[in-house]
């Protein structure tokens, strides 16, 4: 069965709660300046309609999406939530229609958009947050994700999955991603590894890496690995003073 991950970071509200699988920035982060330049890009990735293609620069300035597009909220939501949710939309856009360079912002403008299964609109959003913001992995991995479980194109999917990475190779949860699309959608084990041992590499230490990877060598029959990195993963979390979870980590590696 195909997992999704939750939301983290920030809920702005009761319409979000159909938008779990996708990211929002985290405030504890600070905002990123705007990105775009006539520089090389490093992902060689751009939209040309639905198309991705290679290119050598992104835009000096990515063209806005339209902050006129109509917006019905999800038919499942309660009456009172269904108003609430348009009053809050409305006050993003004009939020945004008075300073677009919010980036926050755009991001939960795309949620809204994908909860309401308006997934082209959601596409919009983070494509434009991805080139104008091009060394945040967020847009990059909600787009991923979009293509992933919305859309359906894994070739998609796949490509901004990896892109999330490019761009931050320090967060552990891009590699979770990448991880769980090779072993679901892609039905390999071997594969889906790879990217948790690359992830050691930049990470190095990371028992958010190590736990889902024990368990991969787990479910592959190969428990000598899978007790290897549940007594890594132990040892990494008790030093980040996670008792709770070390003594649990050891004790599963004791049955291995």
């Amino acid at each position: 069965m195909m997992m999704k991950r939750p939301i983290l970071a920030l809920i702005f509200g009761i319409i979000l709660l159909a938008g779990v699988g996708f990211y929002i920035y985290n405030d504890q982060k600070g905002s990123p300046s705007s990105q775009t330049s006539t520089s090389t890009n490093p992902l060689g990735i751009e939209t040309s309609g639905n198309a991705i293609v290679n290119v050598e620069e992104i835009p000096q300035e990515p063209t806005k999406p339209n902050l006129d597009r109509p917006y019905t909220p999800p038919s499942n939501l309660p009456e009172s939530a269904r108003a609430q949710s348009q009053t809050k939309y409305a006050a993003l856009v004009a939020k945004l229609k008075a300073d677009p360079d919010l980036f926050k912002e755009w991001l939960e403008l795309a949620l809204y958009y994908d909860a309401a299964d308006d997934f082209a609109g959601a596409e919009a959003v983070w494509i434009y947050v991805s080139q104008k913001w091009s060394t945040d992995p967020t847009a990059y991995s909600n787009l991923g994700n979009l293509y992933r479980y919305n859309i359906k194109n894994i070739v998609k999917a796949e490509q901004y999955l990896k892109a999330a990475i490019t761009v931050d190779p320090k967060m552990a949860v891009s590699y979770g991603d990448l991880a769980n699309f090779y072993e679901f959608d892609k039905k390999s084990i071997a594969a889906a590894k790879q990217v948790y041992l690359d992830g050691l590499k930049a990470i190095p230490g990371s028992y958010e890496l190590m736990i889902p990877l024990a368990q991969l060598y787990k479910k592959d029959g190969d428990n000598v690995n899978a007790k290897k990195y549940l007594e890594l993963a132990a040892t990494a979390a008790r030093a980040a003073g996670k008792a709770d979870l070390a003594a649990q980590l050891e004790a599963d590696a004791q049955t291995l």
